[in-house]
C-alpha cells in the first residue's frame, strides 16, 4: 500500500482542524474539584474523628460519627483521619488518603483487655505484682486459730501467677462481740475470720504477704461467714466505731474497709460485689535471717569453755548472700561466723506439704558458742545477732546465758531500795555493797550511771577480797539549779559480774527546799507566803502565842508573833493577812510583819476574801431555843480598831454544821462544799447571788477548783471532774488527784493539784497532768506571781520537819 507523506504545513493544519470542533459539538466538562470521604466507625456505637489536611494542618472535620458520616472535600488533597479514645476500647491507627476520587475510611474498635481479674470471693486469682522470687506457695494465716493452710493450689509461678481456692477457717469469733449494735439485721452476731495471705519459698522461707485492691483502687479484705447474714447500722466497740452496710453470704466474702472521720475512728464496711476487677501485689518483707532455738534451756559456760546448740534458719524476704553472726556478750563467740545463704530461687523446687505455721523453718545448723579464756562474768538474756555489710538483719534469742568467771558483784543497799532523794545545791551519798564471786580479789573501781541532769557522782575504787563484803559510799553532787526529775541510776564496775542483788535504784531530783519547822499551812501574801512557823508560850505575858513567818522565794522574812492560837490564816488583796484561832481577836498582819487586833465578829473561821478585801464565811450562831443558825455573810475588816461591817448574804440556803469555802484567785466566784451533804453551791461575790453548783460534791474526800473564768473543777475521793458551762459534766479517766490548790494565777491553763505524796501540774485544756514525787504534801496554795508554794514533811533524826518549797 502506498501512502503519501504529508508536509509539514499539512500536518500542522490537520492537528488545528482535529481540536476546533466542527458545528453542533460541545466542548467536554473539565476535571472535577470535590470528592466525598465517606467516615465509618465499627466496634463502637460512637467515636471522636478529627479529619487534618495533611499538608496545610488545617482542620477538616472534628466531631462524633456514630455509624457513618460523609464529607465533600477539595479532590487531590490528602487528608489524615484520626480516630479518638473511646472508654474500653483501643484506638485504632491513624490512617492517610489522597482524594483523587470518592474514598471510604473505616476505623474499626475493638475491645481494650480489662485490667486485673473478675473477684472470685472464693478465690484468689491474678498476677502478683512485683514478683521477682522465682516460684513459690501461698497460705492463708488465721489468727483465731493460729494456723497456716495452703490454697489449693497453693503455687505461685516464676511469673507470678496464682490461682488457688480459700481453705476454710478452723475457728471463727464473733464480728460484734462486745460491740454496742444500732441498726437492723438479720442475725445477732455471726462468726466470722479474717486471712492474712502470705508468700513462701518452695523450702518454707516466708517471703511477704499479699494485698488486694480493686481496679478503682479500694482495697479489698476477705472474711469468711460461718452464716449468711446482713447487718445496716453502726457498732460501737470501744476505742473504734464501725459503719456497717453488710451482707454476708455462708462461706468467703470480699469487703472494703474505710477508716473515715476526723480523727478516722470509725470503719466504714462495705462488700465489693463478686465479678468487680480486681489486681494483686506482693509487698516483700524485710530481707532478714531468723535463728530459732528449739532448746531454750539456759546454757552455763566456764571462761574458755564451749556449747552447741541446733539451731533453725528462716530466711525472710528473700535474703541471700554473705552474713555474719555474733553475739551480744563480751568474749562469747559464735561458730560458724560467717553463713553463705542461696538465692530462694536457686533452692529445691519440689512442693512441700501444707505450711505448718507462719514462720516455717527452713535450714537446720549447729551453732557453736564459746567463751574466751578472759570473758568477763555475765548472766542474762543472750542474743544471736546476724549482719550483713555491717547491717543489722536478723537474729535469734535465748532466754538465758551465764558466764561463770571470777568477778564483783555489785549492789545497792537495802537502806536504799525505797529510792534515794535528793535537792539542788546540796550533796548525798549513795551506798553500794561489792562482794568477790568466784575467787575474784583485787581492786575495782565503782561508778553510777544513767543520772539524771544536773547530778555528778564521783568514782570510788576499792579493794575486794574473797570472802567479804565491802561497804562504800559514792558522794553525789546536785547543782543549784538541778530540775526536779526522776531517773533509774545503775551502780558498776569492770569487773562486775552478774548482781547478787538490785544494782539498780530510782534517784529523785526533788524541788529546792527550806525548813520552817512545824509549819502546817500557808497563804499567798504579794510575791511570798506567811506560815505559821510554830507555836509556844510566853512567860511574859503567860499566854499561848503563835509566831508567823514571810518568804519570798525560798528567803525568810519578815516575821510577827499573835497573841493566840492559830487555826486558820485568810490572805487579802494588796498582801495582808487575817489570823484567827482561839481568841475573840483576829490579827491584821502587813507584809512588812505589823500586827493589828481586830475585834473578831461572830462565827468567824476559815473564810476567803474577794477582790474589795470583804472577808466572806459562813456565821453559826446558837439559838436560845436550841439549834443553829447558818446564814453566808460578809465582812469587811477595818484597818485600825475596829470591827468592820458584817452583811447578811444568804439566810434562806442550808450550810450545815461544818463546810468550806473556795475562792476564785480574782475573789469574784465562790464555791461553798459542805461537809456532810454534796448540795455545793456556787455565790456571785459581785452580784451577791448564790445558786446551786451544779455538780455533787463535798468536802468529805473532796475539794474544788474555780479559774477566774468561772471554770468549775472538782474532784471526790481521786477521780478528776470539769464542770461545763452546758452543765454537763467531763471526767478525766485518766487524773488522780485527791486535792485542788487552785488555777496558776499567771497561766489560767495550769491548774495545781496533789494526792497525799505529788504535786500535779494539769494542763486545763487538755486534762493530761504531769506529776513529781515528793513525800507527804500537806498543803499548797498559788503565788500570786504564778507557780505553786507547799510544804512537805519529812522526818529528820526521829523528828517531823516541814519544808517550804516553789514550782513553776
Amino acid at each position: 500500500m502506498k501512502t503519501l507523506p504529508l508536509t509539514s504545513a499539512l500536518l500542522g493544519l490537520t492537528v488545528l482542524l482535529t481540536a476546533c470542533p466542527g458545528p453542533g459539538k460541545e466542548r467536554p466538562d473539565p476535571s472535577p474539584t470535590t470528592y466525598t470521604l465517606t467516615l465509618k466507625v465499627e466496634g463502637v456505637p460512637q467515636a471522636p474523628v478529627t479529619v487534618l489536611n495533611d499538608t496545610t494542618k488545617a482542620e477538616a472535620f472534628s466531631g462524633p460519627v456514630a455509624g457513618s458520616k460523609t464529607l465533600t472535600l477539595k479532590a487531590g488533597e490528602v487528608f489524615r483521619v484520626e480516630g479518638g479514645a473511646a472508654n474500653g476500647y483501643v484506638t485504632p491507627a491513624a490512617q492517610t488518603v489522597t482524594l483523587d476520587g470518592n474514598e471510604t475510611v473505616t476505623l474499626t474498635y475493638r475491645a481494650a483487655a480489662q485490667p486485673g481479674m473478675a473477684l472470685d470471693p472464693a478465690r484468689l486469682q491474678g498476677t502478683l505484682s512485683g514478683w521477682t522470687l522465682g516460684a513459690g506457695e501461698v497460705a492463708a494465716y488465721f489468727s483465731e486459730s493460729d494456723t497456716v493452710l495452703d490454697l489449693t493450689p497453693a503455687t505461685v509461678t516464676a511469673a507470678g501467677a496464682v490461682n488457688g481456692a480459700l481453705p476454710r477457717p478452723p475457728e471463727v469469733a464473733p464480728l460484734l462481740g462486745e460491740c454496742v449494735f444500732t441498726g437492723s439485721r438479720s442475725v445477732a452476731d455471726v462468726g466470722v475470720e479474717f486471712p492474712e495471705l502470705g508468700v513462701f519459698s518452695r523450702s518454707g522461707d516466708f517471703l511477704g504477704t499479699v494485698s488486694e485492691e480493686t481496679t478503682d483502687g479500694r482495697p479489698v479484705q476477705r472474711i469468711y461467714a460461718a452464716q449468711a447474714a446482713t447487718f445496716r447500722g453502726t457498732a460501737d466497740c470501744g476505742s473504734v466505731e464501725l459503719d456497717l452496710d453488710l451482707t454476708l453470704r455462708a462461706g468467703w466474702n470480699a469487703i472494703e474497709v474505710k477508716p473515715v472521720g476526723p480523727q478516722q475512728q470509725t470503719l466504714r464496711v462495705r462488700n465489693v460485689a463478686p465479678g468487680a476487677r480486681v489486681t494483686l501485689a506482693f509487698n516483700r518483707a524485710d530481707e532478714r535471717l531468723n535463728i530459732y532455738f528449739d532448746d531454750l534451756s539456759e546454757i552455763s559456760l566456764r571462761a574458755g569453755a564451749s556449747v552447741t546448740r541446733e539451731a533453725v534458719l528462716e530466711q525472710m524476704g528473700g535474703i541471700s548472700g554473705t552474713v555474719t553472726l555474733e553475739t551480744n556478750v563480751p568474749g562469747v563467740t559464735v561458730t560458724p561466723s560467717t553463713l553463705n545463704l542461696s538465692p530462694l530461687g536457686a533452692q529445691g523446687t519440689q512442693s512441700r506439704a501444707a505450711v505448718a505455721r507462719l514462720a516455717a523453718q527452713a535450714v537446720v545448723t549447729r551453732l557453736t558458742f564459746t567463751a574466751a579464756a578472759n570473758a568477763p562474768a555475765y548472766s542474762g538474756v543472750f542474743n544471736v545477732v546476724v549482719k550483713q555489710g555491717g547491717r543489722e538483719v536478723g537474729g535469734g534469742t535465748l532466754p538465758s546465758l551465764r558466764v561463770i568467771a571470777p568477778s564483783v558483784s555489785v549492789t545497792v543497799a537495802s537502806e536504799h531500795m525505797g529510792g534515794l532523794y535528793v535537792y539542788p545545791g546540796t550533796t548525798a551519798g549513795l551506798k553500794v555493797n561489792l562482794a568477790s564471786v568466784e575467787g575474784f580479789s583485787g581492786s575495782t573501781t565503782v561508778t553510777v550511771s544513767d543520772l539524771p541532769a544536773g547530778v555528778s557522782a564521783q568514782p570510788v575504787t576499792v579493794q575486794v577480797t574473797p570472802g567479804t563484803t565491802t561497804t562504800v559510799t559514792i558522794p553525789l553532787t546536785v547543782a543549784a539549779d538541778a530540775a526536779p526529775a526522776t531517773a533509774t541510776v545503775r551502780v558498776s564496775s569492770p569487773q562486775g559480774g552478774p548482781p547478787q542483788g538490785p544494782n539498780t535504784v530510782q534517784l529523785t531530783v526533788r524541788p529546792a527546799r527550806v525548813a520552817v519547822g512545824s509549819a502546817s499551812q500557808l497563804v499567798p501574801s504579794g510575791d511570798g507566803v506567811w506560815l505559821v512557823s510554830g507555836g509556844r508560850f510566853d512567860s511574859a505575858t503567860s499566854a499561848y502565842v503563835t509566831d508567823l513567818t514571810r518568804y519570798v522565794g525560798l528567803q525568810a522574812g519578815a516575821r510577827a508573833t499573835v497573841p493566840f492560837g492559830v487555826g486558820s490564816l485568810t490572805a487579802l488583796p494588796g498582801g495582808d493577812v487575817l489570823a484567827a484561832g482561839t481568841d475573840e481577836r483576829v490579827a491584821r498582819i502587813t507584809a512588812a510583819g505589823e500586827v493589828t487586833l481586830l475585834p473578831r465578829p461572830t462565827g468567824l473561821f476559815g473564810g476567803v476574801a474577794d477582790a474589795q478585801g470583804r472577808v466572806w464565811f459562813v456565821q453559826r450562831v446558837s439559838e436560845p431555843t436550841g439549834g443553829t443558825r447558818t446564814a453566808l455573810v460578809r465582812w469587811t475588816p477595818g484597818t485600825g480598831t475596829g470591827a468592820g461591817e458584817v452583811v447578811v448574804v444568804d439566810d434562806k440556803a442550808n450550810y450545815g454544821q461544818q463546810g468550806r469555802l473556795v475562792a476564785s484567785g480574782d475573789g469574784k466566784t465562790l464555791v461553798y462544799l459542805p461537809a456532810y451533804s454534796t448540795a455545793a453551791l456556787r455565790i456571785d461575790t459581785q452580784a451577791g447571788t448564790v445558786r446551786p453548783l451544779g455538780a455533787d460534791v463535798s468536802e468529805q474526800g473532796g475539794s474544788v477548783a474555780v479559774s477566774d473564768a468561772g471554770s468549775v473543777w472538782l474532784t471526790q475521793y481521786g477521780s478528776v471532774k470539769r464542770l461545763n458551762a452546758d452543765g454537763s459534766v467531763t471526767t478525766f479517766n485518766d487524773l488522780r488527784v485527791e486535792r485542788l490548790f487552785g488555777f496558776d494565777r499567771q497561766n489560767p491553763d495550769v491548774l495545781w493539784g496533789a494526792d497525799y505524796t505529788s504535786i500535779f501540774r494539769i494542763d486545763a485544756r487538755t486534762g493530761t497532768a504531769t506529776r513529781v514525787q515528793l513525800g507527804e504534801v500537806p498543803a499548797g496554795v498559788p503565788l500570786n506571781g504564778g507557780g505553786l508554794a507547799f510544804l512537805t514533811a519529812d522526818y529528820v533524826d526521829g523528828n517531823r520537819q516541814s519544808f517550804l518549797s516553789i514550782l513553776r
